[in-house]
């Protein structure tokens, strides 16, 4: 039986950047000479960007380092471009293979993955990738691929589809060639009411000052996807911010921007790490410094202990230098694990939420080295002044259950950060 191995052609945008070769359960990324040698390079991640564009070049072209290279599983950002949980176990089901089997999901998906990035099937194998796996010109290349019907990618274990909207303002998945331009979210068994929950959240966080797409509730039932028969109630629809009137724009999340893989998005890096990234290179770098610092004060109030590394991201309007992504996925988590009061990740060293304070962002200017700690200080004043003033008349108009209402307006009056 001859040997087999599997190539995908990557795309960012109109750009080939690479391929993905796999064989005998082995998995490295091999960026493509003259997009090494660009220095105007669309950035892929920031993961391969260093201080100097000769180390970018090192990091690109090295495929024995673990930025390019993995067994069993993808490298670390392709493996984070992959769905979780339920939307994982319905893709893998469709196309007849384990969820673990991380190459054939992104074959399956790579048409319509997060942000500007495509992975294409072929039946021809670079020279850099026989060379690297030390295999004969003979070696079968197998472009086969299962074809799911859900071609999407999108991360989070809530299950979740990217649709289109049609003109019965119905929501059916994209076709062949087509790309989804709003994210639903559906009701999920274990948490009641968790799309009116996230729907509430994000409102609020609105009203505090936090930038986020375009989001609304609508009945399940406009949903228009095979195996969902029965299911009741609300979902949440959210426009797509990676994808603008046809057009894919770059994304990228932290756990990328870290090399990090999913499994680790919580606990392995901290928010004062991310801060300091985003200071340094985003274009706007102080403007989303302080964006950030408002969710993370909403976090706080909310009970939301799910602002994990995936769920904070850069978004490439620019190619060469990103800017914070809108706010994405804020829910109070507080309201399904009340004995849980902590944040995703350390934030100065403390995660847990009854005992975070002014001090501690004054220490987080410190540590991520602002000159001026006042321009944290003066953002947490100002956002905790804007939640005060505007939630407790907003929340008897929203969707979110009374009693996790209540929860709410507790916290308000009782965490120390709130005291104003």
């Amino acid at each position: 039986m001859p040997e087999r191995m599997r190539v995908l052609v990557i795309h960012l945008g109109d750009r080939r950047v690479g391929h993905l070769a796999n064989y005998n359960g082995r998995t490295v990324f091999l960026a493509d000479p003259d997009y090494v040698v660009d220095a105007r390079r669309p950035v892929l991640s920031q993961a391969y960007v260093g201080e100097a564009d000769e180390r970018s070049r090192s990091l690109l072209s090295n495929p024995k380092n673990s930025l390019n290279y993995a067994a069993i599983r993808l490298p670390p950002f392709f493996t984070n471009l992959l769905p979780e949980g339920a939307l994982r176990a319905r893709i893998a089901a469709e196309v007849r293979v384990h969820e673990d089997a991380e190459f054939e999901l992104l074959a399956a998906t790579g048409g319509d993955l997060p942000g500007a990035i495509t992975a294409t099937p072929t039946d021809r194998a670079p020279a850099a990738a026989r060379s690297f796996f030390g295999v004969s010109v003979d070696v079968e290349v197998g472009q086969q691929v299962g074809r799911p019907t859900s071609r999407f990618s999108l991360s989070g274990v809530q299950l979740k589809f990217s649709v289109l909207r049609d003109p019965r303002a119905r929501y059916t998945l994209a076709t062949e060639g087509q790309t989804g331009s709003i994210i639903v979210k559906l009701p999920h068994p274990a948490y009641p009411f968790l799309p009116e929950n996230e729907f509430t959240s994000m409102r609020l966080a609105q009203l505090a000052g936090v930038e986020t797409p375009e989001f609304w509730l609508d009945d399940v039932r406009a949903l228009n996807v095979a195996g969902l028969a029965g299911m009741e109630g609300k979902l949440l629809a959210i426009r797509r911010f990676d994808r603008e009137a046809g057009r894919r724009i770059h994304i990228e999340d932290f756990a990328q921007v870290l090399g990090l893989r999913p499994a680790e998005k919580y606990g392995h890096t901290n928010y004062d790490t991310i801060l300091r990234i985003i200071l340094a290179r985003t274009r706007e770098g102080l403007r989303d410094l302080r964006q950030l610092t408002r969710r993370l004060v909403v976090d706080i109030l909310l009970g939301n202990g799910d602002a994990h590394a995936k769920n904070i991201s850069l978004l490439y309007q620019d190619p060469l230098r990103p800017d914070l992504a809108p706010a994405y996925d804020i829910v109070s988590t507080v309201q399904y694990l009340p004995d849980d009061e902590t944040l995703a990740l350390n934030l100065a060293g403390e995660r847990r939420t009854p005992a975070l304070a002014r001090e501690h962002f004054q220490r987080l200017a410190r540590r991520i080295e602002l000159p001026n700690s006042r321009i944290l200080l003066r953002e947490v004043q100002a956002t905790v002044e804007r939640a005060r003033a505007t939630w407790p008349a907003a929340l008897p108009d929203l969707p979110m259950a009374e009693h996790h209402k209540a929860v709410i307006l507790r916290r308000l009056e009782t965490l120390p950060i709130a005291q104003v």
